[in-house]
């Protein structure tokens, strides 16, 4: 799947200069979109032809009046090489012009569009509003201007605008320094058409789009449906338990609903959930007493519950069906109707629950929001929609504090009106699930299985580019960094770009073959790549089909969405949403030409699969169906088929639940406020995606901690070790820290202790799944209802007989042994072994205090963290790394103190060995003998010198050549 070219450690000779640096462009860049911020007055010019003549084109801006307001300083600048006049602001406060005559707003235009342009960012927490000036104090907002380069505004006009415009304005200034601003191409749009041009249906393969019911498989289950008196009894009846749907038709909401459990006083998981609905002009809450709600039915029909209302307010009707069916342990409750008056459903809350306790499932989530179980009396009870039998525009989720406060297993569904005003009729399932075992609460979620068999990724850690300043010395300071962890030894990499490669802060990247022009363009991309190939390392370069600039050739607003309001959506900065029925039109074939373009070994696309398909609506009245995100989910779905089937794709994950088993490989954030101080639920990341996809991190290091003082960024960070625990107890790939803020210590750290184990685990079946507490390790359903998981000490079991002891908790330690070794494990610790050996830990091996430490066939890394030991074939105080081949081995010193004496015999004990020399390597990997080195029979010592990263331990030089 993937192809490397040769490394070249010698990559400092084959390309670059004499000093061994990547060669910077010998020709400079061109750029349409400069980085001006030294340059007073300078003018950006419009870097696409206008379609069409309009109305205003600012040719003669310098006639305009200029009125600074509110403490800001502004002034008019005359055009520079035909260009248009500017506009300088600085300072707080607000700035108009206005023209020398109103513009007249010419008859039958729906919409009005402008052309702006900064040369810097405004301040972020202080970003101006542009607004346009009608007659009569009438103001038409446009937007936030929230980013440099030039950016397209567009909105409908408000109803009664009519007139002239007397004036633009910036409301809200901050410039802290000086920003240039330009206006070009104000016009007046007519309405859209009254077709929507076609889109193709998705062009789904084998992609199933169902939820299944958890079902029991160690138990038969039977079920039953009765009339009692005025209610209904839906029961489940197995030998773990009797479980009892009660429905009694009285107030028309999911308050009707109660649950017994091996009849124990009656449980209401949906107090005060129901269905919302518009009337009267106003939206209604499920509680609000002002809507009447008539009993119309109840009846038995085939094994269904089926009840009819009908809902009054004036003169206004509604009608609802309900109807209750039960499977296994699962009530299925569906909700009908509406007429397009309902708003939504709301889930409510728990009531009449013992004891009860609710956690969150981690990767189960509804963007930063997630649903919640409930463990009641050694019960659990679920409550969940059905997301592919839904007619909503929304799912949601309660804030965890929220949910914690109120009871609240899940959020509910809202559905949106469309851009004529109309909403959807009303359809919704819910699954409200019941069991004395955790497993049969949760969905079992759809997977797609096309990389089962697929493992060449296991071997590589990942790193993440940070933002590339526009300036040609981008890449070769991006070089210089990764050419660092290439002499360390670190072959084992995927680099990720980010989209930054594709612009210089305007966000024109989607759909996007020319690279950034302040960092050089294509050709500096390629001579960076090229010779970033030649190190050895996998690149991917960053897309995605989610957003599109005005400034790319394939603009067209017909392939923009819409928000209810019908204009269209603004998804960030100098950006607009595709259509999520037209990106796969748009992405067929682009991976593939950026592959043959830049020579990628793979593609990320850094959205579609972070969020959830609700986030990115359509609400064009024209579509099918808009205004509906299982419309989103399935074009999504299809379009992310379709590229990986084009080229190796990777996904920024955080709800990549949803799209699971469709990409070679997905980040995996976890979700909502402090990551790292959830617990430890690893069971339905390791039991359901595990042997299909590789996940990768648990997010960056930054984003899982939030804001750490730089002091708390070091190899020997508390927080690196528990990072890396929790990556190892999820089973995901390593991503390693950002270079520049954590330091080549940390990286070091984190590429040595992963890059061996997750090749043992990566999409290898997980065998079991243990919770330790008190010396007893549980099985998960006892853990959750004893509470012992909260203390997050796991213990993980695989297929191949790789064990796994993290302690991701953040109060207790634990003692585990093994193999006559005993390790504490301090919170934010692991340790990894097969049976015959230890693989990696960072713990406390008793005897010898706390240690970092990973072992395989290729390598010895080591951190004794400031303590000076013994191990095996190293002597130090200090952190290094041990690469041995035949009559080689190369000592990488890290942070060390005093000397460190090597031996031998552990790589050569059945070689009679010469007299060996060490030689010393500097950073441009130039070599001579190290005088000052040790050498006894079998025993090596040295102490580290200023100028050498690399210490070779080898054969006399008659003997052999260094090096070949």
């Amino acid at each position: 799947m993937f192809h490397q070219n040769p490394p070249n450690y010698r990559i400092n000779r084959a390309v670059g200069t004499e000093t061994g640096r990547l060669a910077p462009p010998t020709k400079p860049f061109d750029s349409e979109i400069a980085n001006v911020s030294d340059k007073q007055h300078d003018t950006l010019d419009l870097p696409i032809p206008l379609r069409g003549a309009p109305l205003v084109d600012f040719k003669d801006l310098e006639s305009w009046q200029l009125e600074p307001l509110d403490g800001t300083t502004a002034e008019l600048n005359a055009s520079v090489d035909g260009g248009n006049p500017s506009l300088s602001i600085a300072g707080a406060g607000q700035v108009v012009i206005r023209p020398p005559d109103p513009i007249p707003l010419p008859p039958g235009k729906e919409s009005v569009g402008i052309w702006v342009c900064c040369n810097h960012q405004f301040d972020l927490e202080h970003l101006p509003e542009l607004v346009f000036l009608f007659a009569e104090n009438v103001e038409q907002q446009m937007g936030t201007v929230d980013a440099c380069g030039w950016q397209y505004y567009r909105r409908l006009l408000k109803t009664g605008i009519a007139g002239k415009i007397e004036g633009i304005a910036l409301r809200n200034v901050f410039a802290r320094q000086e920003v240039v601003v330009q206006f070009a191409g104000l016009d007046f749009i007519e309405p859209q058409t009254a077709h929507l041009p076609a889109a193709p249906e998705p062009r789904c393969g084998t992609l199933p789009m169902q939820m299944e019911l958890p079902l029991d498989s160690e138990e038969e289950v039977s079920n039953s449906v009765v009339k009692d008196g005025i209610s209904f009894v839906l029961e489940s009846r197995s030998l773990s338990a009797v479980v009892r749907f009660i429905y009694t038709p009285i107030d028309g909401t999911l308050c009707d609903l109660e649950l017994e459990i091996n009849n124990s006083d009656p449980i209401n998981p949906l107090d005060g959930g129901g269905i919302t609905v518009d009337l009267g002009g106003r939206e209604w809450s499920v509680e609000d007493e002002e809507v009447q709600r008539h009993f119309v039915s109840c009846e038995l029909v085939n094994d269904r519950v089926e009840a009819r209302w009908k809902w009054n307010l004036g003169d206004e009707q509604v009608d609802f069906l309900y109807q209750f069916r039960i499977e296994g342990k699962t009530l299925v409750v569906t909700l009908e109707g509406g007429g397009g008056r309902a708003t939504g459903v709301e889930f409510g809350r728990i009531t009449g629950a013992a004891n009860p306790r609710l956690f969150r499932i981690p990767y189960f989530t509804f963007g930063q929001n997630d649903p919640h179980v409930l463990c009641t009396n050694g019960v659990f009870v679920s409550a969940l929609m059905d997301i592919y039998n839904s007619e909503a525009s929304i799912l949601y989720a309660p804030p965890a504090d929220e949910a914690l406060r109120a009871l609240r297993l899940n959020g509910g569904c809202k559905y949106l009106p469309d851009s004529s005003g109309k909403r959807n009729h009303l359809r919704e399932s819910i699954a409200v699930t019941a069991s004395r075992r955790f497993e049969e609460v949760v969905p079992i979620i759809p997977v797609v299985d096309r990389n089962a068999n697929k493992t060449e990724l296991n071997p590589f850690t990942w790193y993440q580019l940070g933002v590339l300043p526009p300036t040609e010395e981008s890449y070769v300071e991006a070089y210089e960094d990764l050419l660092t962890l290439k002499q360390r030894g670190m072959d084992h990499v995927v680099v990720i770009h980010g989209e930054d490669i594709w612009h210089d802060g305007d966000g024109n990247a989607t759909l996007s073959l020319n690279a950034a022009a302040a960092k050089g363009g294509n050709d500096a991309l390629s001579e960076y790549l090229e010779a970033l190939g030649d190190l050895g390392f996998i690149f991917a370069l960053t897309t995605n089909f989610r957003d599109l600039s005005p400034l790319n050739e394939r603009w067209n607003p017909d392939s923009v969405a819409q928000s209810s309001d019908g204009n269209l959506v603004r998804s960030k900065p100098g950006r607009f949403l595709i259509k999520p029925t037209h990106a796969q039109n748009l992405a067929s074939g682009h991976l593939r030409r950026i592959a043959d373009s830049f020579s990628s070994h793979a593609t990320f696309l850094d959205a579609h699969t972070d969020y959830p398909p609700w986030e990115r609506l359509d609400h064009d009245s024209r579509l099918a169906h808009p205004s509906r995100f299982i419309d989103t989910l399935i074009a999504e779905r299809a379009l992310l088929e379709q590229v990986a089937a084009e080229h190796p794709t990777i996904g920024a994950g955080g709800s990549h639940w949803l799209y699971a088993g469709l990409l070679d490989s997905l980040l995996a954030p976890l979700s909502g406020p402090e990551p790292s101080k959830r617990a430890a639920l690893v069971d339905f990341d390791l039991r359901h995606f595990h042997r299909t996809t590789s996940f990768i991190g648990v997010g960056s290091i930054d984003d899982f901690f939030g804001d750490l003082p730089e002091t708390q960024r070091h190899g020997r960070s508390d927080h690196l070790s528990r990072y890396l625990t929790m990556t190892a107890a999820y089973g995901h790939a390593c991503l390693l820290p950002d270079l520049k803020r954590w330091g080549l210590e940390a990286v070091v750290k984190a590429y040595y202790l992963m890059q061996n184990l997750q090749t043992q685990y990566l999409q290898v079946p997980i065998q079991e799944i243990q919770y330790h507490s008190d010396g007893n390790l549980l099985e998960t359903t006892d853990a959750l209802i004893s509470g012992a998981y909260e203390r997050s000490h796991l213990c993980l079991t695989y297929e191949n007989g790789l064990r796994i002891f993290a302690n991701a908790g953040w109060d207790d330690a634990w003692k585990v042994d093994h193999l006559g070794q005993s390790f504490l494990l301090s919170p934010g610790s692991f340790v990894a072994f097969t049976a015959d050996s230890v693989l990696a830990y960072s713990s406390v091996d008793a005897g010898k205090g706390r240690m970092d430490f990973a072992r395989c066939a290729d390598y010895l890394y080591v951190d004794t963290r400031g303590i000076r030991l013994d191990i095996g074939p190293i002597s130090l105080d200090g952190a290094a790394i041990l690469l041995h081949k035949n009559w080689e081995i190369d000592v990488f010193p890290m942070g060390c103190s005093g000397e460190i004496l090597v031996r031998t015999n552990h790589f050569w004990d059945d070689r009679r060995t010469p007299r060996l020399r060490v030689l010393g390597f500097d950073a441009y990997d130039d070599f001579q003998p190290l005088r000052t080195a040790h050498i006894r029979d079998q025993e090596v010592s040295f102490e580290p010198v200023d100028g050498f990263y690399k210490y070779r331990i080898t054969l006399p030089e008659w003997m052999v050549e260094p090096g070949k």
